[in-house]
């Protein structure tokens, strides 16, 4: 497993704002986009399937990118992509069936809480300078507000006479925190309950528990949690959650990459796990590792493809580990460490002394060690004696 540093931490980052900056420059080209927009799709490797969650990864990658003349050109296209993408869609649709379906496919859109939650925290993490910013956020902000529940939280589809989804309620929850905006305690409380039922999908329990440990005041008991997941982690399979959910009685799927969002919850309740607990370690390696390849940080089931979303979280999630990295612990001095030290210094000092003793006998040099150095030498003659007597035997 290599060592982690802060270095390390920056050349995974730089290499996924490489990676996406490079794909929004071809796209743009290849499809004819406005000249100061940008777009993504689901993948990074073309802009089929434009959509919100597509535009939101690249702009939640490039907020937590270093900052350059590229990284605002882009961030600033695809704001107003995102302000216009109606009438930028409408352009380049290519026949009269697709401009047909465009409008009720961008109004479908609109009603998916998860989009609107997706783009309201990408937006809380773009600088303030970003053109139409301020104006995406509060019609974002105004449509989330009018859909909540009345007894808490929110439905998959942005209006009040939906179920209470949980996954939709943290991702909410999460982008309104993002965002500086006010919690309902009844939300809250819907996470906590939520993170601590052992009977609910794990991984939307380890959502719920992100989104409680980004509130302003963390219980003790609440931290607790990461624990227990980490417990039941294996480290060493790459997985995320396809989390199913219906609307107007189609199936949808979102996909929670659940092994980044524990990272995060470790970043936000104990980042020393960062150097001492391997699990952690192990996760954390593997996506570095991966973004060491070509082939990048990918999960089996998406047919070898770059996600966009899952990289804009994954950018986030190694931006907040970044954030509170500190410099690895010293190394503890236990009995067991002592005593191992102890034994190979006395083994490279006798040896040491051994070799000395038997130079200074082979030169007939006088004194203590030439005279040790003859026992020395007879008593390796007699050792290797014996291995080739039993050697003989055995034969």
């Amino acid at each position: 497993m290599n060592q982690l540093t802060r270095e390390r931490l920056t050349a995974g980052i730089d290499r996924i704002q490489e990676a996406m900056q490079s794909f929004l420059e071809l796209a743009k080209q290849l499809e004819g986009l406005p000249p100061d927009q940008y777009a993504a799709g689901q993948f990074l490797k073309s802009i089929d399937q434009r959509g919100v969650y597509g535009t939101t990864g690249a702009l939640l990658t490039l907020a937590r990118a270093t900052p350059s003349a590229l990284t605002v050109t882009q961030i600033r296209g695809l704001t107003n992509h995102l302000i216009s993408r109606e009438s930028a869609e409408n352009r380049l649709a290519k026949t009269r069936g697709d401009k047909a379906a465009l409008k009720p496919r961008l109004d479908n859109e609109a009603r998916i809480t998860f989009k609107a939650a997706d783009l309201l925290y990408a937006l809380a993490a773009t600088p303030v300078w970003a053109e139409h910013g301020a104006e995406l956020a509060g019609e974002v902000i105004g449509r989330i507000d009018a859909a909540r529940i009345p007894v808490g939280g929110w439905g998959v589809e942005l209006k009040q006479t939906c179920t209470v989804d949980m996954v939709a309620t943290a991702s909410v929850i999460r982008a309104r925190t993002a965002a500086r905006l006010p919690v309902a305690p009844q939300d809250v409380d819907l996470l906590r309950i939520t993170a601590r039922s052992p009977q609910e999908n794990p991984h939307v329990r380890i959502y719920c528990l992100l989104a409680l440990l980004e509130q302003p005041f963390v219980r003790d008991d609440d931290g607790a949690l990461v624990e227990e997941f980490l417990a039941t982690l294996d480290p060493f399979t790459r997985t995320e959650e396809d989390y199913k959910f219906e609307m107007a009685r189609h199936h949808h799927w979102i996909h929670i990459p659940w092994q980044l969002y524990l990272l995060s919850c470790v970043a936000l309740w104990r980042p020393g796990l960062f150097h001492t607990d391997v699990r952690v370690r192990a996760v954390l390696d593997d996506a570095l590792t991966a973004l060491e390849s070509r082939e990048g940080y990918i999960y089996p089931g998406r047919g070898g493809e770059r996600s966009t979303r899952t990289y804009g979280i994954l950018m986030d999630t190694l931006w907040r580990i970044r954030q509170v990295l500190g410099p690895p612990p010293p190394p503890v001095w236990t009995p067991r460490r002592v005593l191992k030290i102890a034994s190979w210094s006395g083994l490279a000092v006798g040896g040491g002394f051994t070799a000395a003793s038997l130079w200074w006998w082979a030169q007939g040099e006088e004194g203590p060690l030439g005279s040790v150095g003859g026992n020395v030498a007879a008593a390796a003659l007699l050792a290797a004696l014996s291995l080739l007597l039993g050697w003989v035997k055995k034969r």
